[in-house]
């Protein structure tokens, strides 16, 4: 039994199409002069980003605020019931989590940051 269904494309033709999308992303060719530019909301149409809408910066904000205040309230039950182990699994999710949405509020702004895709 195939795990490729005929008219998808294969996982090494799906890289390179990924790979090709982060090159036309990143830099824009110029027409007038020839050189590379960073592609911007005003230089390129948002179908050249890393996302292909605006993520929404008031919902993203709420829930960064709502999982930092979720962090110290873990940080301190963690540490007055001294449960170590479930704190440090607890912690390293809820940063991961905190990275995640920052990196949202910060796609708000400039959605071609392939590091802003990353976090």
């Amino acid at each position: 039994m195939a795990l490729i269904t005929p008219g998808c494309p294969s996982y090494i033709e799906h890289c390179l199409l990924v790979l090709h999308r982060i090159y036309l992303i990143t830099m824009s060719l110029n027409a007038t002069n020839g050189t590379y530019i960073i592609c911007t909301l005003e230089t390129c149409p948002i179908q050249q980003a890393f996302v292909e809408y605006i993520p929404s910066l008031g919902g993203n904000a709420t829930y960064l605020a709502i999982f930092a205040l979720l962090f110290a309230t873990q940080l301190y039950l963690g540490i007055l019931y001294r449960t170590w182990g479930f704190l440090t699994g607890m912690a390293i999710s809820i940063l991961l989590e905190i990275a995640g949405y920052v990196g949202r509020v910060l796609l708000h702004s400039d959605p071609f940051n392939f590091n802003y895709f990353l976090m």
